[in-house]
């Protein structure tokens, strides 16, 4: 539900129907009791109809809104819909982004970074161009990359059983700079991905299956999070998590 304090949020579900609403508000009284009002764009799920016309009479006793319809473009997100799928895409981004850096003509590669390639600090402090430069080079290969899948997303289909499932990995000692591990997992519900992550542990573990097992750890935790919003959604979920 939207209110005052609220700067932007978004809800996801595999079933509903997201629509965007625009809290229309602006400054209030005159001199020292003038103050400001802030406009909210909120986006709304509803798992039927009946809902959303109850939340809107809610709301329109309270604020100035405006009902912008279904939910087509959103903080960069593009969303097309079909009876059986929802696609959501970032191609107008990606289109807009290499035009400000100057690579709409770059040449597109297949992978957005060299596996055999570490970033990290150098042991010796080089002059700062020679230190930045192979950063910089590395983030030249991932617009390269986005030039030719600017028009991949991900896809959400409609699926009648939900089953949640999680996969995890570790790279261990991946890190050049203090031989921390990464975690990295994805989580499945209904066989759309939901959720991805890919961070650094936060010590150094002594050996890989640690490291396994602290990625593992964290992809649990991620399942539990999903069953609570499943929960909170109200969609009734029965069946083991997978991981």
């Amino acid at each position: 539900m939207a209110h005052a304090n609220m700067s932007k949020h978004m809800l996801v579900g595999m079933h509903w129907r997201a629509n965007a609403t625009r809290v229309e508000t602006g400054r209030v009284g005159s001199g020292r009791d003038e103050c400001k009002c802030t406009v909210v764009l909120a986006v709304t799920v509803f798992p039927d109809e009946k809902e959303k016309h109850e939340l809107k009479l809610r709301l329109v006793k309270e604020f100035e809104i405006k009902e912008l319809g279904k939910l087509k473009y959103f903080l960069g997100l593009e969303m097309t819909y079909s009876t059986q799928r929802i696609f959501i895409s970032q191609q107008k981004y990606v289109i807009n982004l290499l035009a400000e850096t100057e690579k709409t003509g770059c040449k597109p590669i297949a992978s957005p970074i060299d596996p055999n390639y570490k970033l990290g600090e150098a042991k010796e402090e080089p002059a700062v161009d020679k230190r930045i430069e192979p950063h910089l080079q590395t983030a030249y290969r991932v617009l390269h990359y986005l030039k030719g899948n600017s028009e991949k997303g991900i896809l959400f289909k409609r699926n009648d059983t939900l089953t949640l499932k999680a996969y995890t990995d570790a790279d261990y000692a991946g890190s050049i700079v203090d031989r921390r591990s990464t975690t990295r997992y994805c989580t499945f519900l209904g066989g759309n991905l939901v959720t991805w992550r890919s961070k650094k542990q936060n010590v150094v573990t002594w050996s890989s299956a640690e490291s396994e097992f602290r990625a593992i750890a964290q992809g649990l935790c991620e399942l539990l999070w999903l069953r609570i919003i499943l929960d909170d959604l109200r969609i009734p979920w029965e069946g083991p998590m997978k991981l």
